[in-house]
């Protein structure tokens, strides 16, 4: 699986913010840290996300919740696990609004990391992928 550090991360916060405004800088490099860490951990040689959307999903959960950057942590938290997504091989399908929809009621801690991983199967494009039942509990604007 792909994975950065989070210098590269920050690079690509400024990137971010260069080009949709706000302001660029890490609040909290240990939250950064720690949220591109979680999805790696381990118990007892097992790890504890083994699938890749596992990861990804625990990633952006971890930096919704962390609010590392001064500025445009859900922009750079929706950038980074498209990122990841794509990376890893996998393309999201998705409706104007969705994307930001979904962010924004995580970042707002209304949706959970099983959420998150839930609306990334249902929108996930490509043979093979089953389309999941719904699963949101967190009101109209992310039912399927």
């Amino acid at each position: 699986m792909v994975w950065i550090t989070a210098e590269d991360v920050a690079v690509i916060h400024s990137l971010v913010v260069e080009k949709s405004g706000g302001m660029d800088g890490i609040r909290d490099k240990d939250a950064l840290e720690a949220a591109l860490s979680a999805p790696l951990q381990t118990f007892g040689g097992a790890e504890l996300f083994p699938a890749d959307l596992e990861r990804i999903a625990r990633l952006g959960f971890g930096l919704a919740a962390n609010y590392a950057f001064l500025d445009g942590n859900k922009r750079i938290d929706a950038m980074m696990v498209q990122l990841f997504l794509q990376w890893n091989g996998y393309t999201l399908q998705l409706q104007q609004g969705e994307l930001a929809d979904m962010f924004l009621v995580l970042a707002a801690g209304s949706a959970t990391e099983q959420d998150l991983l839930c609306w990334i199967q249902q929108h996930l494009r490509g043979i093979g992928f089953p389309k999941p039942r719904p699963c949101f509990r967190h009101g109209p604007t992310l039912a399927p």
